[in-house]
């Protein structure tokens, strides 16, 4: 214990804050879903392959297309939807898992910080990797259930940008924060919201892509 460290500067927590698809993972889970619902279903899976071509041609919005997505799920019980994901993530997520990005949880654990995930994907598709990798406090964007079936309809919203932010500030409300020494990892510029609670601003790029310019005092670290 150092004799000019104040109480509240030794009391404060570290937080290390981690966003998911083209993060954490390689790949968008969303794109995913879609994907495997296309393959799979016969009438629904031609539905979603119809609703991307038009929002290809922006014909419909996010919203719709993510509505005619959760059709697949709709009044399956939660336990089944979870399979669901555990099942993609097996198969389709965990070898996109970004190896540098699981060594930089391991280190940020080590100094002592506490690591969330938070994320715009579905929870069914997040929530294997945090068991996965113990993660206790994660937060993405939830699906609706109705005396334990699946509305096929979000709770709420999207958990993006200004959600994330407003979420993590809830969450700590009464803690003591050293926002100064925290960091956030993201692959996405509409987090900035998020970036701008902390000093350590992480722009995740995967191999093979370009990153955008970036904000000042912003650090590129390519996963």
């Amino acid at each position: 214990m150092f004799p000019f460290m104040s109480r509240s500067t030794q009391a404060s927590l570290q937080l290390a804050i981690f966003d998911f698809d083209g993060t954490l993972c390689g790949v968008n889970s969303y794109h995913v879903f879609l994907w495997w619902g296309v393959k799979r279903f016969r009438i629904r899976g031609f539905l979603i392959l119809f609703g991307l071509v038009l929002r290809k041609f922006g014909l419909i919005s996010r919203p719709a297309l993510m509505r005619l997505a959760l059709r697949i799920v709709k009044g399956k019980t939660r336990a089944d939807v979870e399979a669901i994901g555990q099942q993609l993530y097996e198969s389709a997520l965990k070898p996109y898992i970004a190896e540098a990005g699981l060594l930089e949880i391991r280190a940020k654990r080590d100094e002592g910080c506490t690591v969330l995930v938070l994320s715009g994907a579905f929870d069914f598709l997040v929530g294997p990797f945090c068991a996965d990798q113990s993660i206790d406090l994660w937060r993405s964007t939830r699906l609706g259930y109705k005396q334990d079936c699946c509305t096929g309809s979000l709770e709420g919203s999207e958990h993006l940008a200004e959600a994330k932010s407003a979420y993590v500030q809830e969450l700590f409300l009464e803690k003591d924060i050293d926002w100064g020494g925290s960091s956030v990892y993201s692959d996405e510029l509409t987090d900035l919201p998020l970036f701008s609670l902390v000093g350590n601003k992480y722009f995740i790029v995967h191999d093979g892509k370009k990153p955008p310019a970036l904000p000042p005092h912003f650090k590129l670290l390519r996963w």
